[in-house]
Parts: C-alpha cells; sequence; structure tokens
C-alpha cells in the first residue's frame, strides 16, 4: 500500500512539473517578443489625418541623434526635418531607394505638403510591403 501512495505521489510530480515548464515557457514567448516586427497601426487621434490612417515608431536611432527626413527616397536627397528616437509618424506609402545598412525600402510620411521620405530601416513597420501600397 505504502508504494502505491509513493507511485502515485511521483505521478503528480512529474505532471506539476511539466504543468509548470509548459506555463513558463508559454509565458516566456510571450514576455520576449521581438518589438522589431510589428506592423503599422493605427494612428492616435492627436497624430493620423483620418480614422483610416497608419502610423510607426522611430527606432535603432542612438541616444541625443535624430533620424533624418528626406525630400526623396535616398540619402542623397536634402534634408527637410529629423525626429527622435520613439517618435510616432503616420506612414503613407513605400518605394525603392538607396540602401541603408543593405535595406532599399524608404516609406514615405504623411504630408500635406511636399513629399518625406525616412528609410524604412529605422521604422518598426514590420513588412511594410504588406500594409501599405507602394508609392
Amino acid at each position: 500500500m505504502l508504494s502505491s501512495v509513493k507511485r502515485a505521489l511521483t505521478r503528480r510530480r512529474r505532471a506539476a512539473t511539466v504543468v509548470a515548464t509548459a506555463l513558463l515557457t508559454a509565458g516566456a514567448g510571450l514576455t520576449f517578443a521581438p518589438s522589431a516586427v510589428a506592423d503599422p497601426f493605427r494612428c492616435p487621434s492627436n497624430v493620423g489625418s483620418d480614422s483610416q490612417s497608419l502610423c510607426a515608431h522611430v527606432i535603432k536611432i542612438d541616444a541625443g541623434s535624430t533620424l533624418t527626413i528626406r525630400s526623396g527616397p535616398g540619402s542623397g536627397y536634402s534634408n527637410v526635418g529629423s525626429l527622435p528616437n520613439g517618435a510616432t509618424v503616420e506612414v503613407e506609402c513605400w518605394t525603392y531607394g538607396s540602401p541603408v545598412n543593405g535595406y532599399t525600402i524608404w516609406t514615405q510620411l504623411y504630408s500635406a505638403g511636399a513629399a518625406r521620405y525616412v528609410s524604412d530601416y529605422y521604422l518598426d513597420t514590420g513588412t511594410v510591403q504588406n500594409f501599405l501600397r507602394q508609392c
């Protein structure tokens, strides 16, 4: 009788260990999901031009530095502004341009005036081609 009780307790401990391990593994996956695979999101009302506009965040900019906004899709175009890391921007469309760290996609920012572009390398848009039209 004592040995059957020991076997039952051992089975319960093993089952509890399996369940605890599964919960920790699942939780770790949720906790450490990479931010670089984000997609454009609906703009907050204080940023977007309308309720359907999409936004992204500026990422990968060193402290004290800013992201240069260009008049066209490439680093050879004139500087028309800058954005700090973490800034929320409304995105309009994407196009190909000069490479930045091997990445050739540039995103056009929403502007009521002249076109403004930033390298998509510095935005958290994920696969921007799946969400925005090509310019």
